[in-house]
């Protein structure tokens, strides 16, 4: 499954690279399980394009289209394109373990904490985001249930959203989840071929990407050094095995500034 390409609008309302990476480099970390799973098992609580195969993907990108429709409103402008990042990044994020780290069958209740360890983890392994930043985002996640913060004991466990940004992501979430609210994704739209992608196709394209920036300028061995910092130790593009990898250090590569390398 090609994660990147699953999310890859979405990912595209943020602009700030490093958050970009962050996005892409957590969700090849979140388990395969999530782009399989309804956002719930009935029609309760939930409106129907969040049920069957690949529901929460559904649920997820249409809370991500509500903020970006929403927040491109004139009177949203000062908020400022780096929280607008911030709000995008969450909401892509913010269900990754809704199932758990293995998937349960089932929601676990504290998967927002779950899910901001996660992300915090990644980000601790490749230094990606500054601190501020990445607390702004895993705050956001982790108080995106809003008032349903109590589990079934009536213990609260989760927090509340307190600042702008962790409002205005539990408020998309929410709307996101109204039965009354219906986005319409086309029948065949989480068809699984269309995000399946082909590993020698993209590893094809990430040498010609690298080809491009060494023809630019860029020290070779630096290139080849992002290679094997993000694809186990092995510098050599043909022997990446994850196409999610592959789509990752193409997006790194072709990103490099002068300033950055």
């Amino acid at each position: 499954m090609n994660k990147i390409r699953v999310f890859l609008d979405e990912i595209n309302y943020i602009k700030d690279v490093k958050i970009k990476e962050l996005v892409m480099l957590t969700l090849i970390a979140i388990p395969d399980y999530f782009f399989e799973i309804p956002a719930a098992n009935s029609s309760k609580h939930f409106p129907t394009y969040t049920l069957g195969s690949g529901g929460l993907v559904r649920y997820t990108k249409a809370a991500c289209k509500i903020a970006h429709d929403v927040l491109s409103l004139e009177q949203y402008n000062h908020l400022g394109q780096a929280t607008k990042d911030v709000i995008f990044a969450a909401l892509i994020l913010h269900d990754g373990l809704k199932y758990g780290k293995e998937n349960t069958g089932n929601a676990v209740f504290e998967h927002p904490l779950e899910i901001s360890k996660l992300i915090a983890s990644v980000n601790q392994k490749y230094k990606v985001v500054d601190r501020n930043t990445l607390f702004s985002i895993v705050s956001a996640v982790e108080s995106h249930m809003g008032q349903w913060n109590k589990d079934k004991n009536n213990e609260e466990v989760l927090p509340k959203p307190i600042t702008d940004i962790q409002k205005l992501v539990h408020l998309f979430v929410y709307l996101s989840s109204r039965k009354y609210l219906l986005v319409d994704f086309g029948v065949d739209y989480y068809r699984k071929e269309r995000f399946e992608g082909n590993l020698e196709a993209s590893i094809n394209n990430l040498i010609e990407v690298c080809k491009e920036k060494i023809s630019e300028g860029f020290d070779a061995e630096y290139i080849y050094s992002l290679i094997k910092y993000y694809n186990n130790g092995e510098k050599n593009p043909k022997k990446i095995n994850d196409i999610n990898v592959a789509e990752f250090l193409t997006f790194k590569i072709s990103t490099l500034t002068k300033k950055a390398a």
